[in-house]
């Protein structure tokens, strides 16, 4: 091969950036938990307490590899918040999560179209529910 070929070879060696994810839960102790979580695996997090400002995180961001949404808070809940996010970007990838079981029969009765977290969990189960919603593609709105 000629010598000046070889300005042209790139190395694939170089890390990719870490997946990034966005952890919207009004309690800010189970925001920590989960950051404290993930970012030791290898995630960068953003953080939003609601809906309404996981949206003004993402305005500012741009997207993100995957939303983890509580189910209930207040101002924009989940539902409203994952609405607006696949009508903004409709590959976007979704992990739910609620501590009351309420919300989990709900989601379980329905055909599933995001993986679903129930509260509390260990952090074996956050990591594995982060893994197949990162697999997973959004096939229908809540």
């Amino acid at each position: 091969m000629p010598e000046h070929y070889g300005a042209y070879i790139m190395s694939f060696d170089a890390p990719l950036p870490p997946p990034t994810v966005l952890i919207v839960d009004d309690d800010a102790i189970v925001r920590r938990v989960v950051q404290g979580h993930l970012s030791d695996a290898g995630y960068r997090i953003f953080e939003a307490e609601d809906g309404q400002e996981a949206l003004e995180v993402l305005d500012r961001t741009g997207s993100v590899n995957l939303v983890i949404v509580d189910m209930v808070m207040p101002r924009l809940n989940g539902p409203g918040l994952v609405a607006e996010l696949l009508r903004r970007r409709p590959s976007q990838q979704v992990l739910l999560m609620s501590a009351y079981p309420a919300e989990g029969e709900a989601r379980e009765s329905e055909q599933p179209s995001h993986p679903f977290l129930p509260k509390p969990f260990t952090r074996d189960q956050l990591l594995a529910k982060v893994v197949e919603a990162s697999r997973a593609r959004a096939t229908e709105p809540l």
